[in-house]
């Protein structure tokens, strides 16, 4: 599985969200092959714009 995180902060004030996650996802038996971050988005669909949403769709092509 990948895990998707968004928020208004950087990669470096959302890592602990993404350390907790993944571990409690590894301790339910997914398998985590990455985590992809949408940085620095606050409104709605300010994602749209990010490097974010093409990982998530390469990330999904390539399952």
């Amino acid at each position: 599985m990948y895990i998707i995180i968004t928020g208004h902060d950087g990669k470096e004030g959302l890592k602990l969200v993404g350390d907790e996650l993944t571990t409690i996802f590894s301790y339910l038996g997914n398998e985590i092959k990455g985590v992809i971050w949408g940085e620095r988005v606050w409104q709605k669909g300010e994602v749209t714009s990010t490097k974010a949403m093409n990982e998530a769709y390469q990330a999904g092509v390539n399952a």
